[in-house]
């Protein structure tokens, strides 16, 4: 621990400079501390994890009983989420990597007034990235637990509009797995299982949602489905599509997606990329006829 903690102090001292290092190393540190400590007092780690950032972690009054919120003392923004382990979604960095990651990209960045259809949307992080040059933003999220945090989040910013139901190739309800996490929610076996619950929830085609909110085409799709990507794509047979960006994790029973969606995507005439060359997320423009 003492090793990587010098290595990665002097990494960010040397890139970031004195705050940033102060900062990182704070972090470093408590997320350490959750490691070895007893569960039953990781919530006043995250408390003091946030104290030097002027944010409290609260308890809101609510009928969830599983949500926590993050309170930012001088602006009294809020950020919601299910479960402590999420809190970090808050920090400014995990923002600007949703942002980089998804919607940065050479091949098929978000542009100005973009229609934009985010797939697995969680508690929201990447669909406001997205709304930042989106005209519209369709946040889709089919876990319960993830979905209220989300409405929650995105309440301030107009132009996004919360989907609950889980995108599927085809249209009726379907058993949502529950993980350990609730970022694992899945329809397939969830990353880390949980006690083996599911809930049932509205399955929904792209072509369908996008039909509801009066989309009569999409500029960019975002989909991250944890594993399910293959069948949300097989729900767009209508809607043109000019954009997809495809999150290609090994989630399928721990197997990627990859050269299915790929060469999917090709045949339906998209230019397909992974820019870093990683397979992990792959970038598809609709070529000019």
């Amino acid at each position: 621990m003492a090793a990587e903690l010098l290595y990665e102090s002097a990494k960010i001292l040397r890139e970031d400079g004195v705050g940033r290092f102060l900062i990182e190393t704070w972090v470093f540190v408590l997320d350490r501390l959750a490691d070895i400590l007893p569960a039953s007092i990781h919530e006043y780690i995250v408390i003091l994890f946030w104290l030097p950032f002027g944010v409290i972690l609260k308890r809101p009054q609510t009928s969830l009983s599983y949500v926590y919120q993050l309170r930012n003392i001088s602006s009294g923004e809020t950020f919601q989420f299910p479960q402590l382990n999420q809190h970090k979604r808050y920090r400014s960095r995990y923002f600007e990597l949703m942002r980089s990651v998804y919607f940065d990209s050479n091949h098929a960045p978000i542009e100005n007034d973009d229609i934009v259809v985010d797939v697995g949307a969680f508690l929201g992080v990447s669909t406001m990235a997205a709304a930042e040059r989106a005209s519209s933003v369709l946040a889709i999220e089919p876990s319960p637990r993830s979905f209220s945090s989300l409405e929650h989040n995105i309440s301030s910013v107009e132009c996004i509009i919360p989907v609950h139901c889980a995108a599927a190739d085809y249209n009726g309800d379907i058993d949502l797995n529950l993980g350990y996490s609730a970022s694992d929610d899945s329809v397939l076996a969830p990353d880390t299982p949980g006690a083996g619950e599911a809930v049932r929830v509205p399955a929904k085609t792209i072509d369908c949602i996008a039909s509801e909110n009066g989309l009569e085409h999409i500029d960019l799709l975002k989909i991250e489905a944890e594993g399910y990507e293959i069948e949300v794509l097989e729900g767009v047979q209508t809607t043109p599509v000019n954009k997809i960006i495809v999150n290609c994790d090994p989630e399928r029973d721990g197997e990627s997606p990859w050269r299915q969606i790929e060469k999917e995507l090709r045949k339906r005439g998209y230019d397909v990329v992974s820019e870093d060359g990683h397979y992990r997320i792959l970038f598809a423009k609709l070529l000019s006829e």
